[in-house]
């Protein structure tokens, strides 16, 4: 062993950051696995509490207590569900298949699927306004669901009759790369104070008394971070704001 004090040689570089780094990306990448085995199993709990309750429902009188005690039940496994599967979504920022795209093409496709949607429920139609011209690195599955979830939480907030906005923009940075900007406007009332400082946090809900909610913003801002982004929610003049902000590459 070499006691650099007494030669006077340099100290060998640390590599605690990387290892930290990869400890941290290990634990995710466990937390992942963890979290969609837990949902595989409990999913199958929830078809047996489904499957066994319709077998009832379809026994009981309708009107009966009884049979509205086992549609409760049956309609919370199906809200378990469909939480389950966010979970899934979620830990997909764990394993990122990043590829570099041009945005404004990426935003237009994932925005088609949506304004097809809206003609299919009469919804009104989405307002897309701008064009970034750069390209990001970023899973296109992700950005695709990142946007949907926007977009569909805007279009739950939204007065009736009323339009949301998408909005493109780079905004320009100091000491990085310029970054991606796809805002999403709606009218709607905003964050509950009590809810906007954790609003990003899975299960975290203004939607009192949906079971399935508390998931769309959580995997929006878990995919903006796994691509070296972020995002931002705001109240300005009226309209209620939310940005995927993502670094553009060259």
């Amino acid at each position: 062993m070499i006691d650099n004090s007494r030669t006077g040689d340099p100290a060998p570089p640390s590599h605690e950051p990387a290892h930290a780094e990869r400890i941290a990306h290990q634990r995710q990448e466990a937390l992942g696995l963890f979290a969609r085995k837990m949902t595989h199993d409990l999913n199958n709990f929830a078809t047996v509490v489904r499957t066994y309750s319709e077998l009832l429902q379809a026994e009981l009188p309708r009107g009966s207590s009884v049979h509205a005690d086992v549609t409760e039940i049956h309609r919370a496994a199906d809200a378990m569900v469909v939480y389950l599967q966010r979970v899934v979504h979620f830990t997909r920022a764990t394993n990122a298949r990043a590829e570099v795209i041009d945005a404004d093409a990426a935003v237009h496709e994932a925005l088609q699927a949506l304004a097809q949607s809206a003609r299919d429920s009469n919804e009104l139609p989405l307002v897309l306004v701008g064009t970034a011209g750069v390209r990001i690195n970023v899973d296109r599955a992700w950005l695709t669901d990142a946007i949907t979830a926007l977009v569909c939480n805007a279009r739950e907030a939204s007065p009736l009759h009323q339009t949301v906005t998408v909005t493109l923009t780079v905004r320009a940075a100091a000491s990085i790369a310029p970054l991606f900007v796809l805002t999403v406007a709606d009218l709607g009332a905003g964050f509950d104070l009590s809810v906007s400082a954790n609003a990003e946090d899975p299960f975290v809900t203004t939607k009192r008394g949906e079971r399935d909610a508390g998931f769309g913003l959580a995997n929006a801002s878990a995919y903006a971070r796994a691509a070296g982004g972020h995002i931002e929610h705001e109240r300005v003049t009226g309209e209620t704001r939310v940005s995927l902000v993502l670094p553009c590459v060259d």
